[in-house]
C-alpha cells in the first residue's frame, strides 16, 4: 500500500495522476484549515472517485497527535506529500516507514523546493534523504524527477465562450493595495468581459471592492479551477493570472483552445519562470 498526505485539491489531483501513471493503489489523507479548503478537496476527491480519503483538520498540537496515530511506524511502499515546507507533512515523513518518498506540485513552490532540497545541510536534517519529484515543470533528466503530463485527467473538446477569466492571487502585500487594484483596472480595460475567480485566501472585503468599486464580475467556485473547467461544457477564450500554476496546468489540459497570459507587474517574476511561460506560449498581458 502507498500513502499520501496533501493539503489542497491541486495536490490531490497530482497524487491521483502519479498513482495512475505508476499503477499503484494509494490511501489518501488530506489536511485542511478552512471550510473552503475542505470543500475543494472533497469536490476533487468526489470527481476523481477516490474512496479512501481521510480528512484531518489542522488544530495546532492536536494535529501532530492525529498524525502519530495514523503514520507512526506505518510501513508503506511509497509516501507522497504535497509540499516540501509543510511542517505537518515533514513530521509525517519522519515517522512513517516508507521505501520511497515523492513530492508532487503545489504551485510555483516546486521550482524553489527543487533547488532547496539539494542544499545538503537542510536535506540531512529536515527533508527525506531520498525524495522523488513528480512535476509539471521541466526539472531535469535525472533519477530524482519525472514529468507530470496530466494524461489521466479527463479532457474533451469544449465550446469557447467570449469570457475572460482572471485567476486571483493574494498579491496586495507584494504590490501594495493601490498598485494591485490599479493593475486590475488596466487588465479590465483590455478585457471588458473579464470575470474574477477568487483565490481561497481572498477576503470578503477584497472581493466586495473588486465587485462594487472596480465593476468586475466575481465568480466564486467551490473547487479548483482545473476541475471546474474540466467539468464545464464551455471554457473561456482567455485565462489571465499573475503567476498562478493554473496557467501551466490548464495549458497542458486545454492546449491551444484557450489563450493564457501572465502579468509581470514591476518585473517581479524570475527569469526561470518567465522562460517556462514563454516555452508554453503563455504571454505577458501587460
Amino acid at each position: 500500500m502507498n500513502y499520501c498526505l496533501v493539503s489542497s485539491g491541486f495536490q490531490l489531483l497530482n497524487v491521483y495522476e502519479y498513482s495512475k501513471v505508476n499503477h499503484i493503489k494509494t490511501k489518501f489523507f488530506a489536511l485542511y484549515d478552512t471550510h473552503t479548503e475542505k470543500l475543494q478537496i472533497s469536490n476533487t476527491s468526489n470527481y476523481l472517485k477516490i474512496q479512501s480519503l481521510v480528512l484531518i483538520q489542522r488544530k495546532k498540537i492536536k494535529t501532530y497527535f492525529s498524525l502519530l496515530l495514523i503514520f507512526f511506524n506505518k510501513r508503506v511502499n511509497s509516501f507522497i506529500i504535497g509540499h516540501l515546507e509543510d511542517n505537518h507533512m515533514l513530521f509525517a515523513s519522519k515517522i512513517v516507514k516508507s521505501q520511497k518518498f515523492i513530492l508532487v506540485d503545489d504551485g510555483m513552490s516546486t521550482l524553489k523546493n527543487y533547488n532547496r532540497y539539494f542544499d545538503q545541510k537542510k536535506r540531512k536534517i529536515k527533508y527525506p534523504k531520498e525524495l522523488f519529484f513528480f512535476s509539471i515543470f521541466n526539472l531535469g533528466n535525472n533519477k530524482y524527477c519525472s514529468k507530470n503530463e496530466l494524461k489521466h485527467i479527463l479532457k474533451t473538446k469544449k465550446s469557447i465562450s467570449n469570457e475572460v477569466f482572471f485567476i486571483g492571487q493574494p498579491m496586495e502585500k507584494l504590490f501594495g493595495v493601490s498598485n494591485y487594484y490599479l493593475t486590475l483596472e488596466k487588465i479590465i480595460d483590455l478585457n471588458p468581459n473579464m470575470i474574477y475567480i477568487p483565490h481561497r485566501r481572498d477576503s470578503y472585503q477584497k472581493l466586495k471592492y473588486i465587485k462594487e468599486s472596480l465593476g468586475i464580475r466575481v465568480f466564486n467556485i467551490d473547487e479548483i479551477i482545473e476541475l471546474f473547467l474540466i467539468k464545464s461544457t464551455s471554457i473561456p477564450k482567455k485565462v489571465i493570472s499573475f503567476y498562478s500554476t493554473s496557467l501551466i496546468t490548464l495549458k497542458i489540459l486545454f492546449k491551444e483552445q484557450i489563450d493564457f497570459n501572465y502579468v509581470n507587474k514591476n518585473r517581479f517574476l524570475s527569469s526561470e519562470l518567465i522562460e517556462t511561460f514563454e516555452k508554453l506560449n503563455i504571454k505577458n498581458e501587460l
